[in-house]
């Protein structure tokens, strides 16, 4: 995928509205895989039950509703610990931080990923209609909005980048060959997508599917089993 053009438009601090950070506390080696999520999670709640947008951005939640008494954030914090014990374990505390700067690229990425999100997905819909399709192949245009930290000031890039994009499919492409040698210098460095929004280069071949079958079908729900079961 290559770009066709990139843009960087610093955010006017008219635009910005006051942030305030609230700080989560977890115990001491607590996984960073729940951390994620029960970040997450929690800043959905508020999103639900209280005015504002609110993100996360480990290890705070960031909000534009410095009105707020931070009280009401801690008494949501609380009622999801005492409804869902297990999981929110870790949470030890929320400390509101109302005095404290955000950076520069913490303010780029709260405007864009909240108020910018609707203008991210108007302009994918007016670029996708210059999306063709060639003989085997589709080529596809993709919108991409970024934070940045220029000189101390926030700042969005909008890039629009065009894609090629092969109807076969892996295993077409791999075809009989079974040694795993000529398999692994066919496919090494090569893009695949799932067709949706998973993307990414193959650096290894991990084995057979027949080997990783059990694993794949509980860590990989939204595969289709079919095709885990088949291999």
């Amino acid at each position: 995928m290559s770009d066709l053009f990139v843009e960087i438009f610093p955010l006017h601090p008219a635009n910005i509205p006051p942030l305030v950070r609230y700080h989560l506390d977890f115990v001491a080696g607590a996984d960073a895989r729940f951390v994620d999520e029960i970040g997450k999670r929690l800043a959905a709640r508020l999103r639900r039950l209280l005015d504002g947008d609110w993100l996360w951005l480990n290890p705070s939640i960031i909000t534009d509703n410095a009105e707020l008494n931070p009280l009401e954030v801690m008494l949501v914090g609380q009622a999801l610990k005492q409804d869902y014990p297990d999981f929110f374990r870790p949470l030890e505390g929320i400390q509101p931080q109302t005095t404290a700067d955000l950076t520069a690229l913490e303010t780029a990425l709260f405007i864009q990923r909240t108020r910018l999100k609707q203008l991210n997905d108007d302009l994918q819909a007016e670029v996708e209609q210059f999306n063709d399709k060639i003989r085997h192949a589709k080529t596809t245009r993709e919108v991409k909005l970024q934070s940045w930290d220029v000189d101390g000031q926030p700042s969005i890039s909008i890039s629009i980048a065009s894609r090629l994009t092969y109807d076969q499919t892996l295993q077409a492409f791999i075809g009989d060959e079974t040694d795993a040698d000529r398999v692994y210098e066919r496919i090494i460095s090569l893009w695949v997508t799932d067709g949706d929004q998973l993307r990414g280069e193959i650096v290894d071949l991990g084995g057979l599917v027949s080997d990783h079958r059990e694993r794949l079908l509980i860590e990989a729900p939204d595969i289709e089993a079919e095709h885990v079961l088949n291999a």
